[in-house]
């Protein structure tokens, strides 16, 4: 009886450790999450962002590709020449709009800009586009 009386603090003992050692994981998790969430939501608008621009660039050279073919800046274009033909149909990610241009754009004018204003891009950046 005596034994027992000994070694039952000593088990208890390891128990509580463990319990703070598991709360302090947990609490950590937590924290983890919490921290995580918001990050994930950056790194995804930023990525959308990033597949927009590429989409406009894209909608940008096959505009290039059809004035080499068919036209000259400034002439009328059908989007229906340009989609099918020189590329699919591009959607943004974040779910604006492009608004396609029924001429072919001059330099430094965009075929296709996005209607998500986190997406536009500085005049300096599509100058030679």
């Amino acid at each position: 009886m005596t034994l027992n009386v000994i070694l039952s603090p000593m088990k208890s003992a390891p128990n509580a450790k463990r319990s703070k050692l598991l709360y302090a994981g947990l609490a950590l998790l937590i924290l983890t999450a919490a921290a995580g969430v918001p990050l994930a939501l950056k790194w995804k608008e930023g990525n959308d962002r990033a597949a927009c621009i590429m989409n406009q660039r894209n909608v940008q050279q096959a505009y290039r590709a059809y004035s080499c073919v068919n036209g000259t800046i400034g002439e009328p274009v059908d989007k229906s020449e340009i989609i099918g033909k020189y590329l699919n149909e591009p959607h943004c990610p974040s779910g604006g709009t492009y608004l396609w241009c029924s001429k072919m754009p001059p330099l430094g004018t965009l075929a296709a800009p996005c209607s998500d204003p986190k997406h536009a891009l500085p005049p300096e950046v599509i100058k030679d586009w």
